[in-house]
Parts: C-alpha cells; structure tokens; sequence
C-alpha cells in the first residue's frame, strides 16, 4: 500500500449516525474490545486494525479492510456471545 501512496492507519472503526469513528492505538490497547462493545450495542463494523482514509473534497471517505474484528476468546465471548463464528 505504501509503494502505492496510501498511508494505512493502524486503526479500529465502526460506523455512528452514517460516518466513521476510530480508535487509534498501540497493539493490544483495547481498539477491537472497544468496537466489540459498540457492535454489542448494535453498531456494525468498519474495519479492524487497518483504515485508509482519502480526501475527496471537504470529507474524508473511509475505507474498510477486511471484514473481521480479530479479539482474544475471552473477549469475543463478553461482548458477541454466541454470534461468533471463530477462527483461533
């Protein structure tokens, strides 16, 4: 991506109201937990772990990577239930 101009961010997002809200951190300082509870709380998921964001005039435009949310067992147990279907 980087040879290709685009500066991923290493973030977490989910989607609020129709725009992104991300949480930006080191490894293993809570971004996936944190989305965990707001897809508890109905929110879906814009990304895990890496976001790409372009300029397009005033906005910014989000971009999702893949659709996954990786998150210890333990935690994906607390927040989803059993709505998961996981992979170790």
């Amino acid at each position: 991506m980087l040879k290709q101009g685009i500066e991923p961010l290493h973030c977490t997002a989910v989607v609020v109201n129709g725009g992104a809200v991300g949480f930006l951190g080191d490894c293993g300082y809570g971004k996936s937990s944190l989305a965990a509870a707001f897809l508890q709380a109905g929110y879906p998921l814009l990304t895990d772990d890496l976001l790409v964001l372009k300029e397009e005039g005033r906005h910014f435009l989000a971009y999702p990577s893949f659709p996954r949310i990786k998150l210890f067992p333990e935690m994906a147990e607390a927040f989803l239930g059993d709505r998961v279907a996981a992979t170790p």
